[in-house]
């Protein structure tokens, strides 16, 4: 994918991903591939805007999360593999319908919750061959910003 000043995809700008010229070339292409692949397809199931809340690609060398001492020093948000969304609406059903009716090809797909009583965002990662095989379609809930529960079709959120 070669960067072009404007979009990533359709309803997608490089900018709102964090991207820029001086982004690398792979975390670049990365990002163009989850804007496509994953971005897409729940912007046109939710039929209205999907915001990418945090891009975490390079903040000076580092992510969004490693500024903040939050997270792993191997995450995909670090190199374009992974966005955290939200919506205006109802940010359960946009995750149940992510992790077990889209067909979506996701690496994880986990609802977070921080500081707050409500579900503050959605984490989205690209799948194979971006994430190992053995750990792909992980579908996760996390309730303290800490600890990750497996969600299943049958879990209550």
């Amino acid at each position: 994918m070669t960067f072009v000043p404007g979009n990533a995809s359709p309803h997608f700008p490089w900018a709102e991903l964090g991207v820029t010229t001086a982004t690398p070339a792979a975390h670049r292409d990365a990002m163009g591939v989850l804007a496509s692949t994953i971005l897409e397809p729940i912007r046109a199931h939710v039929g209205a805007a999907v915001r990418v809340n945090r891009p975490d690609l390079w903040l000076n060398g580092r992510g969004w999360r490693a500024t903040r001492g939050i997270g792993s020093a191997t995450s995909q948000h670090l190199v374009g593999q992974a966005a955290d969304l939200d919506i205006d609406g109802d940010l359960v059903a946009l995750f149940r319908w992510i992790a077990f009716d889209s067909g979506l090809p996701f690496g994880q797909a986990i609802i977070e919750k921080r500081g707050t009583p409500h579900w503050s965002w959605i984490h989205v990662s690209l799948g194979v061959p971006y994430r190992d095989p053995g750990k792909v379609g992980q579908v996760l809930c996390s309730p303290d910003g800490v600890s990750y529960q497996r969600v299943t079709r049958a879990t209550a959120l």
